[in-house]
């Protein structure tokens, strides 16, 4: 019987928004995770997590995945935390988004002008008078501030990444510095930070969410308007999350999360009785989330209404092959450190056409086989062990060398260092090119790709570098992946379909063009447009 295929694209990736964006140039990927939560509204929430800044990457997040299985599909961190830990923490952030199709949250505890950003400090007094006025110390220091967040803000821009951008929570508290003087004078603090990031910035992947503290009835008041605000909520701590939704939903018709909340999470019947229609959740991390009940904690990551990682759309992310951030080094040495005393800089040498005007250059060295390094951890984690090509265009500054791109593991068995010697020299770029079979047992704890040199003092150039899979697939063959499936919906007729990895394709002649795509689940309960979220393509073999 021929096969009659219909196509339903994916429903949020430029779609209309149910309400504009306060930043009527938010970026593409920004849009489509926006009309995405706007959609949820009383069809489902999305799972969260925030993460102490000072702590191992996904602590609390390992704790949610060895107690229910699933993933918090929102993973959140403080400003602080990347402003401490630099470019690193930001790769983090990019990772998560580029390989694992998480979506990122940042709040900000900035320290009381001009002290430093820390907790304590985001407690201390300070005027907002003082702060918005030019040539006062606070303001020097308070712009100074504004700028180092949006450095590491538009470096996720740059890899697409859109941001859920909470600053100044917990306004309505009056405990913070930036809600210490009033409703009149946070609103202006907001919209001058709206403003700076928004047009003089042109920082266009942040969703700017409003999140006030449960304890105050007089929220409206402090609300900067619909102009410049994207989503609201509501932080919950021992509160009543009903009366809470209630007072905050009645301010806009734009949605309500629930932007933090402490060991007392409601469950998804709860909400749905209670008709309090939060577009996610999100715990506080260490006591707060360990606090659930691991029987509740699971009930609500396992329950048909909420939506954890594997559940998310792909917004039109596409993994990228290239396990390197600024390979080419045309944001200077960004995402790059040198190893031991190696000082690594940006320097205009050109590879070729394609490898743009600038390379990195390594000097310094005191030690042989230092030099640039970056944590490839992510990449190798998500396409698995194998055959991988190593690449890169090096220069020595004079003379002849020896060079080795070096693939540095840590895991349960092991450190180990994998790569190949090779002849460099001053009179022209050598592009080495080397296949590394990469594999590890247990847990990954450390990858990283060094470039080094045997020759301790002398100086030398590296560009157009590369690490990617020689095979890009990352899960099972596609003979196995390849399986009959039904949509069970009231408002469509089941009708057969095939999935690969999950995902529907056309037909069995098509399924080539969709390598990775995760499984999902027939939920009878849920509405069609839950089903159709949940997918990029859905093919309906008639």
């Amino acid at each position: 019987m021929r096969a009659i295929v219909i196509v339903i694209t994916a429903a949020f990736f430029g779609a209309a928004l149910a309400q504009k964006p306060a930043n009527s140039a938010m970026s593409t990927e920004a849009r489509a995770v926006l009309a995405y939560i706007q959609s949820l509204e009383g069809t489902g929430w999305i799972s969260g997590q925030r993460e102490q800044s000072f702590s191992a990457f996904g602590e609390a997040e390992a704790y949610i995945y060895n107690t229910t299985g699933k993933r918090p599909a929102i993973h959140g961190e403080d400003m602080n935390g990347l402003i401490e830990y630099g470019e690193t923490r930001v790769a983090d952030k990019i990772n998560r988004r580029r390989y694992f199709n998480q979506l990122i949250t940042i709040d900000w505890h900035m320290g009381a002008p001009p002290l430093a950003d820390t907790y304590a400090n985001s407690k201390q007094q300070v005027s907002i008078d003082d702060v918005l006025t030019p040539g006062t110390t606070e303001y020097e220091s308070f712009v100074h501030k504004l700028d180092s967040a949006a450095g590491f803000l538009a470096l996720m821009q740059d890899a697409d990444v859109p941001v859920l951008w909470r600053p100044w929570h917990e306004m309505t508290g009056a405990w913070f510095w930036w809600g210490k003087d009033g409703a009149d004078q946070f609103k202006r603090l907001w919209i001058f930070m709206y403003d700076y990031f928004t047009h003089s910035k042109q920082l266009n992947n942040l969703i700017w969410v409003w999140s006030a503290a449960h304890t105050t009835n007089d929220v409206a008041s402090y609300y900067p308007g619909d102009a410049y605000v994207d989503i609201l909520g509501v932080d919950i701590y021992n509160g009543s999350y009903t009366a809470s939704f209630h007072r905050i939903d009645s301010i806009s018709e734009k949605p309500v999360a629930l932007t933090e909340n402490n060991s007392d999470l409601p469950t998804p019947e709860f909400v749905q009785q209670r008709g309090v229609d939060y577009v996610w959740f999100f715990p506080w991390h260490t006591q707060w989330i360990e606090g659930i009940p691991q029987d509740t904690l699971r009930h609500i990551y396992t329950h048909n209404y909420t939506i954890t990682l594997d559940e998310l759309p792909e917004f039109g992310r596409t993994p990228v092959r290239q396990l390197l951030l600024n390979p080419s080094f045309e944001l200077g040495v960004t995402f790059w450190t040198g190893l031991g005393d190696a000082h690594v800089s940006q320097e205009n040498q050109t590879v070729s056409s394609n490898a743009g005007s600038l390379a990195c250059k390594v000097s310094g060295r005191t030690q042989n086989w230092h030099g640039p390094s970056q944590t490839i951890r992510a990449g190798l984690t998500y396409y698995g062990p194998g055959r991988y090509i190593v690449a890169a265009a090096i220069r020595t500054a004079s003379g002849s060398d020896e060079c080795k791109l070096t693939i540095n593991l840590k895991d349960s068995g092991e450190e180990r260092w994998l790569g190949n010697v090779h002849a460099v020299s001053a009179s022209a770029w050598t592009q080495i090119v080397d296949t590394i079979t990469i594999g590890w047992q247990g847990d990954l704890s450390q990858a990283r790709l060094f470039v080094e040199t045997s020759n301790s003092l002398a100086d030398f150039y590296v560009d157009a570098a590369r690490v990617e899979k020689a095979d890009p697939s990352h899960s099972a063959p596609i003979a196995q992946q390849l399986v009959p499936g039904t949509i069970a919906a009231s408002s469509i007729k089941s009708k057969r379909y095939f999935m690969l990895n999950g995902k529907a394709v056309w037909n069995a002649n098509h399924f080539e063009r969709a390598p990775g795509w995760y499984v999902i689940d027939n939920r009878k309960s849920l509405s069609i447009r839950r089903q159709l979220a949940k997918q990029e393509l859905i093919g309906l073999i008639y």
